[in-house]
């Protein structure tokens, strides 16, 4: 049976079943795709995702990545240890949207941004009243330091969604949601339809992480759609990056200890062994074992050695003497032995 990725451009379908369980499929069914549904694939991009189909008179863009890559950041943060923090979620579409609806001039808009991006919301207040903003317009922006905060706040978002722009960029939310409850990783999440991003980068969702201890957010991510097509491949993206140095000084805040287990052997060999250092190294190997060969340098004694990959987080070293012996050091238990090969 093939799935709706299976199907080429222009073609058209009928759905047989729905695939999935719990929240996905009931939101797949919410946005009409059900048992005998006909749909026609308009267009797919290069990697799949999103594929743009036409289902009951209206178009879909179905596309997964974006609750995808926000759990993946969840779990990443989950990983290196940190439990208190939150992923604040939201959507370039709404803050553009907005801003549309002030239709400032081009030094006045610079000016609003700056604005919301330091939350002087009393600055905002005063620009939109000395340019005789519509009084819809300021109300919404009156708004916005209130749109922070669990799922909820999208019905808020709702009520001041003064243009069709605006109240895709909830509905994107809102199917972003849905995923992320799938995932598990809801607890995790803030809305916040105050964030607005680089400008001309980011093109969709966006996101943020926080955690205490820190100056800034450890995590930085979302869509940004147009950016592969400056370098000739007009492909959708989306991606995060986590920022190491804020994440070792929320480590150091919240006194969370990073545990490093010892995996990697280090196996030294004087030059006469080298043979036999190549062969114990492809057995461990062929264990699954981490490797690291080193031949002894002349003059440079094994303490060296064994200093540095102590400081490398090596579990252990194995030095194969050109007489026939192996001296082993386990750094974990502290033991050493020597073994004599006949």
């Amino acid at each position: 049976m093939k799935t709706l990725k299976d199907i080429k451009v222009g073609a058209r379908v009928t759905v047989v079943k729905v695939h999935g369980e719990g929240a996905v499929k009931r939101r797949i069914m919410d946005m009409g795709i059900t048992k005998g549904t006909e749909i026609f694939v308009r267009k797919v991009a290069p990697l799949g995702d999103p594929i743009e189909v036409n289902v009951r008179g209206y178009e879909l863009s179905l596309r997964k990545a974006d609750a995808e890559m926000i759990a993946m950041a969840v779990e990443s943060l989950k990983e290196v240890g940190l439990n208190d923090f939150q992923i604040h979620i939201g959507h370039v579409g709404f803050f553009e949207g907005l801003i549309q609806e002030t239709q400032l001039g081009e030094e006045d808009e610079c000016l609003l941004r700056e604005l919301i991006h330091n939350r002087n919301y009393f600055g905002v207040d005063e620009l939109l009243e000395r340019r005789q903003a519509k009084i819809t317009t300021k109300t919404a922006f009156q708004n916005l330091p209130e749109l922070i905060g669990g799922v909820e706040i999208l019905r808020d978002a709702k009520k001041i969604a003064l243009n069709f722009k605006i109240l895709e960029a909830v509905k994107r939310l809102e199917q972003v949601y849905k995923l992320l409850v799938a995932y598990g990783v809801e607890k995790y999440v803030t809305f916040d339809l105050s964030m607005s991003g680089t400008f001309g980068y980011y093109t969709g969702i966006i996101f943020r992480g926080y955690t205490h201890g820190t100056g800034d957010a450890i995590v930085k991510g979302g869509r940004y759609d147009n950016l592969l097509g400056k370098f000739g491949e007009d492909t959708p993206s989306i991606g995060f990056a986590i920022v190491i140095d804020e994440l070792l000084n929320s480590f150091v805040r919240q006194k969370i200890r990073i545990v490093l287990e010892r995996k990697t052997a280090v196996v030294l060999y004087d030059e006469e062994r080298i043979l036999d250092a190549i062969s114990l190294t492809k057995d461990f190997r062929a264990k699954g074992k981490q490797v690291e060969l080193i031949k002894k340098e002349p003059g440079i004694p094994v303490s060296a050695y064994m200093g540095n990959a102590r400081n490398s987080m090596c579990g252990s070293l194995l030095y194969m003497k050109k007489s026939k012996e192996i001296e082993m050091f386990n750094f974990v238990s502290g033991e050493s032995k020597i073994v004599t090969l006949k």
